[in-house]
């Protein structure tokens, strides 16, 4: 009996070991997720910004809140 107890506690440190090095990778992949995000999110407003401005005049956009261009009304 004591070597299926020894046998059970050792398949849930193996678990659990796993378990670690998943969570680390996760936190990687995520971080790598969020810079993916944030350079998606800079290429959008950079489009936007040229489809704002004279460089593309057949091109139309409202140049994106965070770049500071636009004129906000009090309400």
């Amino acid at each position: 009996m004591s070597d299926v107890i020894d046998f059970v506690y050792r398949l849930r440190n193996m678990a659990s070991i796993s378990a670690d090095d998943l969570r680390g990778a996760i936190k990687e992949a995520q971080a790598v997720l969020d810079r993916l995000d944030k350079f998606a999110d800079d290429a959008e407003d950079g489009a936007q910004l040229i489809a704002a401005s004279d460089l593309a005049p057949t091109w139309t956009a409202i140049a994106p809140e965070r770049a500071g261009m636009i004129r906000k009304v009090a309400e």
